[in-house]
């Protein structure tokens, strides 16, 4: 169990190095991951606005 933590805190670490050096073009990756992030969040914040606006319309 105390393998896996220090396992993944390690991974972690790496992570965020890579990033903070620019190591494996790592600043590029994390950039286009958090794009599509922040994209799918507003794709499924309109889609949940169109359907509440579909419901309240049909409750009347």
């Amino acid at each position: 169990m105390i393998g896996r933590i220090m396992f993944i805190g390690l991974l972690i670490a790496f992570v965020a190095s890579a990033i903070m050096f620019d190591w494996f073009s790592a600043r590029d990756w994390a950039s286009k991951a958090l794009s599509t992030t922040e994209q799918t969040v507003e794709d499924l914040g309109e889609k949940g606005d169109s359907i509440k606006q579909f419901i309240e319309s049909h409750k009347k």
